[in-house]
């Protein structure tokens, strides 16, 4: 019953929308990414039909552009699809790749909005993309579906359908041409294929915090009104590592996380406290523990040795409503525990925010001091052991 309402929504949707309605098109929120418009584009930058969306970005060697445009054939019911890549380097504007798609008449090709990822997979300072584009089947049994990853100027394509009528199967056909590239390549692809057919949509946006020997560490931004950021920690090959206990829920949804300099270390925030992980040791250590109705930790920082790490917890029991801890290690020990009492949470826009301290030097944390939260508070500095 769920496929054949969707299938009438889509009916009813196209039938009501031309091509031009499909400008209001979003690529992407991802912060890294500057939104374009046609206007804005390089006066040497030559695209196909009708101005969609764009997007660019930076990376290794120069600045990139990503343009969807399209030609409505209207007479015949039908539309065409192209999604290129531009890049300028050395003074010169180049095309990278280019996707060409066309609907059969009574149809439409429509890119799926949101399902851009921007992101750099194999560490190489070059953005590898990856976006969905259907045709909504106005007069087949199915949704036909294609997901389009480039790197390097190479396309690796996943191609299938999501039938409407539950006694049909989906289909997913991976080119067998992804078989040459890293595994990791594969497993994203066909990872962000299922989330689509899972949900209907592209529910994160994406991009890799840590590549190493042993992991990699992915962060997720969700899309929808509620917002919020999760983690995935991965092995090289990029499947979920297995992590014992409940590591892999305190890692995928630490409030709070950040990489030792090494990249070998990771340090979180979860509800009950703060923890780490050592790829090496591949083991998962408790550094400290908060009361259980702590409402919200800080951004961690580290003494200039490393030694030491600093954050503030917010609870409603302390007597300044924050409390600040820092912490003396050794690896994965905690040699030392001090806590002082300050304020320093404070509103703004109907939210309460909590500002991390800052190590000024080795014996030294400066942080905003709130003694009234609808006030700018003033930086201070205290001493620590």
């Amino acid at each position: 019953m769920k496929k054949l309402l969707l299938l009438f929504c889509l009916l009813l949707g196209l039938n009501a929308q031309s091509w031009g309605q499909f400008n209001t098109l979003n690529l992407t929120d991802a912060p890294w990414v500057t939104q374009e418009n046609k206007a804005s584009l390089p006066k040497d930058l030559i695209f196909k039909g009708d101005f969609q969306a764009a997007v660019s970005w930076e990376e290794k060697g120069g600045k990139a552009w990503l343009v969807v445009s399209g030609i409505d054939h209207e007479a015949e019911g039908k539309n065409d699809l192209y999604v290129c890549q531009y890049k300028e380097a050395g003074g010169s504007l180049n095309q990278v790749w280019e996707i060409k798609d066309f609907s059969a008449p009574g149809n439409q090709v429509v890119m799926v909005n949101n399902s851009l990822q921007v992101l750099d997979l194999d560490g190489d300072g070059l953005m590898e993309t990856s976006f969905i584009y259907h045709f909504p089947g106005l007069n087949q049994a199915a949704e036909a579906i294609k997901l389009m990853l480039h790197t390097q100027g190479k396309k690796l394509a996943i191609r299938g359908s999501n039938p409407f009528l539950d006694n049909l199967i989906p289909e997913k056909n991976i080119d067998p041409a992804v078989d040459e590239f890293p595994l990791y390549f594969k497993n994203f692809i066909s990872g962000e294929w299922d989330e689509y057919m899972q949900h209907g949509e592209v529910t994160y946006t994406k991009r890799m915090l840590a590549i190493q020997p042993r992991f990699r560490l992915m962060e997720l931004e969700y899309l929808m009104a509620s917002g919020g950021t999760s983690y995935q920690l991965l092995d090289p090959q990029g499947n979920p590592l297995d992590l014992a206990g409940e590591g892999e829920e305190q890692i995928n949804y630490a409030s709070e996380l950040v990489l030792s300099q090494d990249q070998q270390v990771i340090y979180f925030a979860y509800p009950q406290g703060i923890g780490r992980w050592d790829c090496r040791e591949k083991a998962i250590t408790t550094l400290a523990t908060l009361f259980d109705d702590t409402e919200a930790v800080s951004s961690f920082d580290f003494s200039p040795s490393g030694r030491k790490m600093a954050f503030f917890a917010l609870n409603s029991n302390y007597p300044e409503g924050t409390r600040l801890f820092v912490l003396t290690l050794d690896g994965a020990k905690v040699e030392h525990k001090q806590k002082l009492d300050l304020p320093t949470f404070r509103m703004a826009a109907a939210a309460w925010y909590l500002d991390g301290p800052i190590f000024i030097d080795e014996n030294t944390i400066e942080y905003n001091h709130w003694t009234n939260p609808d006030d700018e508070g003033e930086k201070r500095r205290v001493k620590i052991e």
